[in-house]
């Protein structure tokens, strides 16, 4: 029986994404290293709270640049 037209399986393939994404942004808060403990619990709390969106602001607005080669 379909849910408000979505099937358990779409359904299942957003979850596994949202976990992914949260996985991810989470070993990359904790590893940055340019941002305070109480920086990287905050940016916790909104990946945690808003599972697809948070993520993403940690990758668009949190992470420390890349570093190139010309910048080492």
């Amino acid at each position: 029986m379909p849910i408000v037209g979505w099937d358990m399986t779409r359904l299942a393939w957003i979850v596994l994404v949202a976990a992914v994404l949260l996985l991810l942004a989470l070993i990359s808060i904790w590893h940055a290293r340019g941002h305070s403990r109480s920086a990287k619990i905050v940016w916790t709390v909104v990946a945690v709270i808003l599972p697809i969106v948070g993520p993403i602001l940690w990758a668009v607005a949190g992470r420390e640049p890349r570093r190139t080669r010309a910048n080492r």
